[in-house]
């Protein structure tokens, strides 16, 4: 006697549907990295913004030539010792910039047509020749730019003490606006130990493209003597950064990344 099984009446679909199929081995992924959290975009500086300060003792157009250039009309601005120049208010490079202290102002009398409009800024190795439009607006030129001649830091800036020394003779010192009780920090540099000019005259533009940006310390003014140069900054009164970072651990990470960044 044989024993027949039943035909089984399931179609192919059906009997692949029915079968188990072993679990899928997963691939190992890579242990995702920690996004740090990116501070906001913050704006840069306007290029189109006018290349002169906003302390201005004198401002207006003048014509103007030196041993290397022709007689030429520029707009000038005297902002604290500094006598600066370009080629109009708008402009945004500055074309001649002359500290003026301890130069020597006065009327040029050379020409019979000159009518007083004409006067000299003497230095020691230049002179600069200025041409105005009248002998009234000249003696308004000479007597703001005498007194700038004259002008100190001091004048203006009550020093109160050291905050800190670093290389080739420069200090920083707290101090206080006479007028306006504002407390600064200024960077006092001797420039007989400045060692590369190009460098220091690069650092003070790249810190007056970047004014009132977050977390950059500002360049408010600019003053200058026969024998320093002084950088009124903003007064950071937290302490140094090597002793916060050392004295709170959690800067340890980001400190750490930052500086990756920056290498």
């Amino acid at each position: 006697i044989y024993s027949f099984q039943k035909p089984s009446h399931l179609s192919l679909s059906q009997t692949m549907s029915t079968t188990k199929r072993p679990p899928a081995r997963r691939k190992s992924q890579p242990a995702k990295k920690t996004k740090w959290e990116q501070p906001p975009p913050t704006p840069l500086h306007d290029p189109n913004e006018s290349c002169f300060p906003k302390n201005r003792t004198h401002e207006g157009y003048m014509k103007y030539f030196d041993y290397k250039t022709e007689l030429t009309q520029y707009y000038f601005v005297l902002s604290n010792n500094f006598l600066l120049a370009a080629k109009s208010i708008d402009s945004t490079k500055l074309s001649i910039v002359i500290p003026v202290e301890g130069k020597i102002i006065v009327i040029d009398d050379e020409e019979d047509e000159s009518d007083g409009c004409k006067f000299i800024i003497r230095g020691k190795k230049k002179t600069f020749h200025f041409e105005t439009t009248s002998r009234d607006e000249t003696l308004s030129w000479m007597d703001v730019i005498a007194k700038a001649c004259r002008l100190k830091v001091t004048d203006v800036y009550r020093l109160a003490y050291e905050i800190g020394s670093g290389s080739c003779g420069t200090s920083v010192i707290a101090a206080q606006h006479r007028s306006t009780r504002k407390r600064v920090a200024i960077k006092v540099i001797n420039k007989k130990k400045i060692k590369n000019r190009q460098r220091l005259s690069h650092e003070i533009t790249i810190m007056k493209k970047l004014r009132h940006q977050p977390c950059i310390v500002e360049l408010y003014d600019i003053y200058e003597s026969k024998k320093h140069l002084y950088l009124v900054m903003e007064l950071c009164e937290g302490g140094d950064l090597l002793t916060t970072v050392a004295n709170q651990a959690h800067f340890e990470d980001i400190t750490c990344h930052v500086m990756h960044q920056i290498a």
